[in-house]
């Protein structure tokens, strides 16, 4: 998979700068949710401390928040923007380049037996590659940058709160790649079960005549229904996995937060400043990873 992935970014080299860019956007946009949970965190925190909401260090920390408050929406906006274009420019390219493939392949054959089979493919890689950048690559660089934040930032204050809420987040944050393996087989089974409905439902009608002639309409029906009845049952199973992944990761983010306040209230009072914060940062980590 590491070589399928290289392939594809070479593909896409000459748009290195707007991938680049829009990856950078969303960092930026990453980090200021963390900072913006955090510093409400914190507000909390001091309120809580100081008996009062606006009382000394609280008032301060609202004055920090009005930059990053502002800051988060523009960012989010400018990742959607930039993110998306680098994403129509690459698959342009990409488009490109498998259409001049398969124009130097024409004279001695395409490979493939089906025409069905192969727009099917080729449509379903492209929708592939449309979430491989904005759904995999950004999302992970994002997930690794605020992983990383909250470990600096409760790191300082206490170590043994930093690991409580870092180790369930970084395994989240690793069982996509862990699970992709597994995923990709049976992705690859879903699409060769694709591929065999298209051929049902084409192969048929190219031989209209043929068919006609055999009353053979009622076989085609047939294969169409036991095609589409096995196509359904591995979407099936996929989703399922799918779904046991990310309930996997959600239950592992929640694992986080509930450290946190169980940390806070083994530390008592003098525990309970870090545990809000370690509590905010939770959450922000789960919109981080996309797993609320």
């Amino acid at each position: 998979m590491a070589r399928d992935l290289l392939r594809i970014l070479a593909l896409w080299r000459l748009r290195i700068g707007w991938l680049a860019v829009g990856a950078l956007v969303a960092l930026i946009a990453a980090l200021a949710g963390l900072a913006l949970l955090a510093l409400a965190g914190r507000g909390v925190a001091d309120g809580l401390r100081d008996g009062a909401l606006f009382a000394g260090g609280t008032a301060a920390t609202i004055l920090l928040l009005r930059p990053v408050v502002a800051l988060r929406p523009v960012a989010r906006y400018l990742e959607r923007l930039v993110t998306h274009e680098a994403t129509f420019r690459a698959l342009a390219d990409t488009r490109v380049w498998f259409f001049g493939r398969l124009a130097e392949r024409l004279p001695a054959g395409i490979g493939l037996r089906r025409m069905g089979d192969l727009l099917g493919r080729l449509v379903a890689d492209v929708e592939a590659l449309d979430g491989l950048y904005l759904r995999a690559l950004v999302p992970a660089a994002a997930g690794i940058a605020v992983v990383t934040g909250i470990a600096l930032v409760l790191g300082a204050t206490s170590p043994v709160l930093a690991a409580i809420l870092v180790l369930p987040l970084a395994a989240a944050l690793l069982l996509p790649p862990l699970l992709a393996p597994r995923a990709a087989r049976e992705a690859e089974g879903v699409a060769l079960r694709r591929g065999s409905l298209r051929a049902a439902v084409v192969d048929p009608l190219t031989g209209i005549e043929d068919t006609l002639a055999a009353n053979a309409e009622a076989r085609a029906a047939g294969r169409v229904a036991r095609e589409s009845a096995a196509l359904a049952a591995a979407e099936q199973h996929l989703s399922a996995r799918a779904a046991m992944g990310g309930a996997a990761g959600s239950l592992l983010t929640r694992a986080a937060l509930l450290g946190a306040i169980a940390w806070g209230l083994a530390m008592g009072e003098a525990g309970v400043g870090p545990a809000v914060i370690a509590a905010f940062l939770a959450v922000a980590s789960a919109e981080a990873l996309g797993l609320m």
